[in-house]
């Protein structure tokens, strides 16, 4: 069965800004996709321990946490961030 993937309104909002803020809007868009599609099946397997029922999953550029429900059958989205690469 599915996992159905939901963004919190705060990491919504994050993700727009981040996506308004970038010079890599492909890439974030494309990052967002991903991260909805790879969580849909089996989230725990993809992803780290982050705190209290809180756990990371990364498709650079960008990183989110979530809170997983299996009962629901569902992940929420409750923070994201973009990753950018080191310039030296």
């Amino acid at each position: 069965m599915p996992v159905r993937v939901v963004w919190h309104r705060d990491a919504l909002q994050q993700l727009a800004s981040v996506w308004l803020n970038t010079d890599n809007r492909a890439g974030i868009t494309a990052a967002s996709s991903q991260i909805d599609f790879e969580l849909s099946d089996r989230p725990l397997a993809k992803s780290r321990p982050s705190g209290d029922r809180l756990y990371s999953f990364r498709v650079l550029p960008l990183v989110v946490l979530f809170d997983y429900r299996p009962a629901d059958q569902m992940v929420e989205i409750v923070a994201v961030h973009e990753v950018r690469p080191d310039r030296n």
